[in-house]
């Protein structure tokens, strides 16, 4: 069989500079197919059956669309983190048959399915400077969207787009199940427009950034809320230390610390979170007023999943069995775990413990390479820098410590392009 050989086009004015041959691009309807499902994410309500929602529907489009043209150009899906996630999803399989939880262990495990798959599909498409550049600006410009959808429902009092009970207040959700994962993708979109080239201009980036941030102010989360500053943090300690080296990160660590330290003194001693927690403003009042509240009922709910785990089968009680279990026990207003690790051991096992750690490891691991100076020029123009992406993976590990984030589906589409700049933007692996 004779090949073709292929030259690149030429460089036009204004396009981001590229040096790999046509027949890499993805076409432009597979790229934009992943882009709109991304866009989509936040679409989780109405819900439909297997508790699944619409943005599920435009995520498996996008999986089929990637599939087909994968196989009609003789490529394989790429599905990075499988290692782990299929020894996660095998812990929990063997807890749910244990537990007798067959037909909810299943729905779970289909769903871990599906997240895994849509994943494949990110990096599998974006596997060049271009069509990385295209998901992350459809990711951007749909967060702006919708961060100003959010605005405009406190402004106009849309009460379906607010969470305006008696235990949560006026909290925005959007079409999420909840404000705090509203935050949390409202502060993951927060870092990725940080550090992205749409808008092109600094200012327009700024004024994009603080809308985001403003977006998710108003969700209330004080999760988001502490992911972003422990984000902005380790982000400013790397730059740091890439720039001016260790001894400016080190010295940047310890001065941020001992200022840390200090606020924390003033908050106690005067009282903020009291204060706060009778203030007439309702997103105060309902945010960091809840701060201390929210602390302790935490603390309750794991002293009360370690009891359940010593008294249950060690191989675990089941994916999503926490709720249904101490539910039972008479802790009526348990909804999840609110903490991944720890609801994993409950949940799955030893061998769920075991699929989490290999899952982290590679998460950590591609983080690291895609954040380090591994990237060929053309991709580093166009994949973020490496402080946010560092930034990002700490502000979702923090926030797994208070809720279950594993089936985030913003989270997934992260991942994908993390592992599609690492698989395809290395040195070693991009031509010249």
């Amino acid at each position: 069989m004779s090949t073709v050989a292929t030259t690149p086009a030429p460089h036009r004015q204004g396009r981001l500079p590229w040096s790999l041959t046509a027949d890499r691009e993805p076409p432009r309807h597979v790229v934009r197919a992943v882009g709109f499902a991304i866009a989509m994410i936040p679409l989780v309500k109405p819900r439909l059956p297997g508790n699944s929602g619409p943005a599920d529907v435009f995520m498996v489009f996008a999986v089929l669309v990637v599939l087909l043209w994968a196989t009609g150009e003789g490529r394989s899906l790429r599905v990075p983190y499988a290692i782990g996630a299929v020894v996660l999803m095998t812990g929990g399989a063997v807890a749910g048959l244990v537990a007798a939880r067959a037909a909810a262990t299943m729905l779970v495990v289909l769903q871990e399915i599906h997240l895994l798959l849509f994943a494949a599909a990110v990096a599998t498409v974006a596997r060049t400077p271009r069509a990385i550049a295209a998901l992350r600006k459809a990711w951007v410009a749909s967060a702006l969207g919708w961060a100003a959808l959010v605005i405009l429902a406190v402004f106009l009092g849309i009460q379906p787009l607010i969470d305006a009970t008696a235990n949560r207040g006026t909290r925005v959700h959007l079409f999420f199940q909840n404000p705090n994962i509203t935050g949390n993708f409202f502060m993951v979109a927060f870092f990725v427009a940080a550090s992205s080239s749409w808008p092109r201009t600094r200012v327009l980036r700024v004024v994009a950034c603080v809308v985001l941030l403003w977006g998710m102010l108003l969700t209330g989360s004080n999760a988001a809320i502490l992911g972003t500053i422990l984000g902005g943090f380790v982000a400013i300690a790397w730059w740091l230390w890439q720039r001016f080296g260790s001894s400016a990160a080190v010295v940047f660590v310890a001065v941020a610390l001992g200022f840390a330290a200090l606020g924390g003194i003033a908050v106690r001693e005067r009282d903020v979170i009291g204060e706060a927690s009778e203030s007439e403003n309702a997103l105060i009042r309902y945010s960091i007023g809840r701060a201390e509240r929210s602390a302790n009922n935490r603390q309750e709910l794991f002293a009360s999943q370690m009891e359940l785990y010593q008294q249950s089968h060690f191989l675990g009680i089941g994916p999503f069995g926490t709720r249904d279990a101490l539910g039972a026990s008479g802790e009526s207003g348990v909804r999840s775990s609110h903490n991944d690790y720890l609801a994993t051991l409950v949940e799955r096992g030893p061998l769920g413990v075991l699929g989490l750690l290999l899952l982290a490891g590679a998460i950590w691991l591609r983080v690291a390479r895609s954040a380090g100076h591994r990237l060929a020029p053309a991709f580093v123009r166009v994949a973020g820098t490496g402080a946010a992406t560092v930034a990002v993976a700490v502000a979702f590990a923090s926030a797994a410590t208070t809720h279950e984030i594993l089936h985030y589906r913003h989270l997934w589409a992260w991942l994908g392009l993390i592992a599609a700049v690492q698989w395809w933007g290395s040195k070693e692996r991009a031509p010249s």
